[in-house]
């Protein structure tokens, strides 16, 4: 048997990471899998889908992989295919959710201290813990982002305007759509594996989906909603960095206001023509003071102006 394969009761689950184009071969062969579920194996796929054949189902999920790099989300392609008797998962990248259920399932498995043919258990429900063990990792990954803009809203309204705050906006804005872009087409092949599991299993199994399906609902909700808190961080962001600039150029305008009267006076003097009190000893001095007079008055009744027209917005 492949290290990568464990026996779960009558079930035995084959795991796969990244697998080589020979692994996909081997695998299709020992269990006579579709050629098409094999060309999928081997090709990325960016959309989500469910393919029935005679003695197996073919389905392809993609969940949110943190790339820690470039602190961005990347497609982790989950190809999972069911039989009778066995369940195969195929992931494009590393799992330690999929690696710790496969544990929990065999630690189980150990508890019941009866022959593995008395513990009962079935490809679907397996299938059914990797979405839910998937959807419940996608919930703290969401439960970390409202956390983390919280605190970016901390910042905003203590003016700690930095700009690594409009680069955390961005990338989580970017983040949550792609989340949900590629998220929100898994309540069809739910609702698909709702109807189609029953028949190839004969049994009830409406619960677990309806389960998966109602835990789908609520996370698109929760990414709606956390993209609305993250637009309105924005927004806020923006129309208060707007305020900041107005406040800027505004206090600009005093100062070159100020310094033009000073500059005028200055070029004046300046010139080489006769003027009042060119030849006093204390000419200097009193145009010095008459300016430094004048650029209190004129900002005195500049500010009175100012903060009148605010408080009459």
């Amino acid at each position: 048997m492949d290290k990568t394969a464990i026996k779960i009761g009558t079930v035995t689950w084959t795991h796969l990471t990244n697998p080589t184009i020979k692994e996909i071969s081997d695998l299709a062969k020992q269990y006579d899998l579709h050629e098409l579920v094999e060309e999928d194996l081997m090709e990325l796929n960016t959309q989500d889908k469910i393919d029935i054949y005679d003695d197996h189902i073919a389905v392809v999920l993609h969940f949110p992989k943190m790339n820690l790099g470039s602190n961005s989300y990347q497609l982790n392609e989950f190809n999972i295919i069911l039989g009778k008797d066995y369940i195969i998962s195929v992931t494009r990248f590393h799992t330690n959710h999929i690696n710790t259920l496969r544990k929990e399932f065999v630690d189980e498995l150990h508890q019941y201290q009866k022959d593995d043919e008395h513990y009962k258990i079935t490809p679907y429900f397996m299938l059914y813990e990797i979405i839910n063990t998937m959807y419940d990792k996608l919930n703290r990954m969401l439960s970390k982002i409202t956390k983390e803009s919280i605190q970016i809203e901390e910042d905003i309204f203590q003016h700690r305007y930095t700009s690594q705050v409009i680069s955390d906006l961005l990338i989580k804005r970017r983040n949550l759509s792609f989340i949900k872009h590629n998220f929100v087409s898994q309540k069809w092949v739910l609702e698909e594996l709702a109807d189609t599991l029953p028949a190839f299993f004969e049994e009830e199994l409406e619960v677990y989906f309806d389960d998966l399906i109602s835990k789908q609902g609520k996370i698109v909700h929760t990414i709606d909603d956390q993209t609305d808190n993250i637009n309105s961080l924005a927004d806020t962001y923006n129309s208060l960095m707007s305020i900041r600039m107005n406040d800027t150029i505004l206090l600009l305008t005093v100062v070159t206001i100020i310094l033009g009267t000073m500059t005028l006076v200055a070029g004046l003097y300046g010139m080489n023509v006769a003027l009042p009190y060119d030849n006093h000893p204390y000419a200097f001095t009193g145009i010095l003071i008459f300016l430094v007079v004048f650029a209190c008055v004129q900002y005195f009744f500049l500010n009175r102006m100012i903060n009148g027209r605010r408080r009459a917005k």
